[in-house]
């Protein structure tokens, strides 16, 4: 390759942080994500090393490599087949004398096509990083607790929306820029509802000018027209909404808010005509248990996932009116069944399952393996305090008016002890058959039960139950179907 003739530029869609023996990189369209050490960080860092000086969207194109910098040693075939492979996997853009090679923008047209190509693609990981404390990877702010609805599940007490406690504009763009230089990625924006919060643009401004990923978390059903073209410029990562029915009379009994699901449902489709990209997240209840399966043909057909919630959180002020909307026994299993049969996660492996013990012994439950309580994210409440996560208000970790985000984060001793908890300091769940196929949060637990994060939300257990039961009927109608 002639490297005096090779151009290239950063896809407007990736994302470069330096951590001084690592680079990481994420294209938020097709979620690829790479942690280079090693011979590959003087390669990149060479290719990334003035990014910082361009806006995310420049469109300035980056020079051939400066051999008395980095990476001279390495050989040019070997600098050439990075860089394809870079190209490859939309880090960056190339221009060579075949023309530019570019990754594309987010669409939903698309969407099926590039998480088929690249859904698992990912080099190195987190370990590659070696920093003191663990990386501030997402922040999520509740820049406000106002709210146009008052569903009847949600963990937020209906006095805190109506006290409609905001964090000042320029409390948030200071927290932004601090967590900017702490090589921060993604910010969560929630609430209440982000849309009645008056300066909610110049944050996202904010966010643009500080490089970071975007996820924002709403109902939708007060955004405007005008609202909609403004988020359509900013290159969200993603946006969530929350939709309970596509029946206007369960959703609107859900919300106690007439005619929002109307404004939702219009909403999301808007969303879907600009191509910015959404997810719906649903909690269900035995309100909205019979529509659910409506409600994912309708989002299928838009081309949308659809986030199923089946266990109620307890409020964060330790009440539990809100539980008795949870489903009972023989809904949740119906649920389960839906997913069972629709997840791919599910369908995988009960296809390619052995037998089924394999089946059983692979932790494929699991939301996550196991919780690692602030490994890469914390939140910040509308009253300026940091949690561990949303909704678990009881567990203070810090006064972000009064120490930095960098000192709550790294230094704070109510987080030094919650980052020490381990998976047997659960004692009730040590010797429990059901690990692989337990969703089990502290949160809930410490919110259900007056501040034990340690006895487990019974409803979780139950769940376990059932899914196990589910994945075993799944997997002997299969085989026993086969010839």
């Amino acid at each position: 390759m002639d490297f005096d003739n090779f151009s290239f530029k950063l896809n407007p869609h990736t994302f470069v942080r330096d951590f001084g023996n690592c680079i990481y990189m994420e294209n938020q369209v097709n979620h690829v994500k790479g942690y280079f050490n090693g011979w590959a960080y003087p390669l990149t860092r060479n290719i990334f090393h003035s990014y910082t000086t361009f806006s995310f969207w420049n469109d300035y194109w980056l020079q051939p490599f400066d051999r008395g910098n980095y990476g001279a040693w390495i050989s040019e075939d070997l600098r050439a087949k990075f860089l394809y492979w870079l190209n490859e996997m939309w880090f960056i853009d190339i221009i060579d004398t075949y023309g530019a090679k570019t990754g594309g923008d987010f669409s939903y047209k698309c969407a099926d096509e590039v998480e088929a190509k690249f859904t698992g693609k990912m080099c190195g990981s987190p370990a590659n990083l070696h920093t003191d404390t663990p990386w501030l990877q997402r922040l999520q702010i509740n820049i406000t607790d106002a709210c146009n609805e008052r569903c009847t599940h949600c963990y937020l007490p209906v006095p805190k929306k109506d006290r409609a406690t905001a964090i000042p504009t320029d409390t948030v763009i200071d927290l932004l820029k601090q967590f900017r230089k702490m090589n921060g990625l993604k910010v969560v924006l929630s609430g209440g509802e982000i849309f009645m919060y008056r300066n909610l643009f110049a944050i996202l401004d904010e966010c643009r000018k500080q490089d970071l990923m975007i996820l924002l978390q709403s109902n939708m059903a007060t955004a405007t027209p005008d609202d909609i073209a403004r988020l359509k410029t900013l290159d969200l990562f993603n946006i969530q909404v929350s939709l309970y029915s596509t029946d206007e009379t369960v959703h609107d009994s859900i919300t106690r808010c007439h005619g929002s699901c109307r404004k939702t449902m219009a909403n999301i489709k808007e969303l879907v005509i600009n191509d910015i990209p959404a997810t719906i997240s649903c909690p269900v209840t035995q309100a909205n248990f019979a529509s659910v399966e409506q409600l994912r043909e309708w989002a299928a057909n838009l081309g949308l996932n659809v986030h199923f919630d089946y266990v109620v959180m307890a409020q964060c002020d330790g009440s539990d009116g809100n539980i008795g909307n949870r489903l009972t026994s023989i809904q949740a299993r119906k649920l389960i069944d839906m997913e069972v049969r629709s997840k791919p996660v599910f369908v995988d492996a009960i296809g390619k399952a052995r037998s089924l013990d394999d089946l059983l012994s692979s932790p494929i439950g699991l939301r996550r393996q196991g919780c690692s309580i602030l490994a890469d994210s914390m939140c910040i409440d509308s009253d300026g305090l940091a949690y561990p996560c949303p909704g678990w208000n009881g567990m203070k970790i810090g006064n972000t008016a009064t120490k930095p985000l960098q000192e709550i984060w790294a230094n704070s001793a109510a987080a030094t002890r919650l980052r020490e908890t381990e998976k047997d300091d659960f004692v009730q769940c040590r010797e429990c058959k059901l690990q692989n196929f337990c969703n089990m949060c502290p949160t809930y637990n410490y919110n259900e039960n007056g501040g034990d994060m340690f006895k487990p939300c019974p409803s979780f257990c139950e769940n376990a139950r059932l899914l196990r039961q589910s994945l075993i009927d799944q997997y002997n109608e299969l085989h026993a179907t086969k010839p």
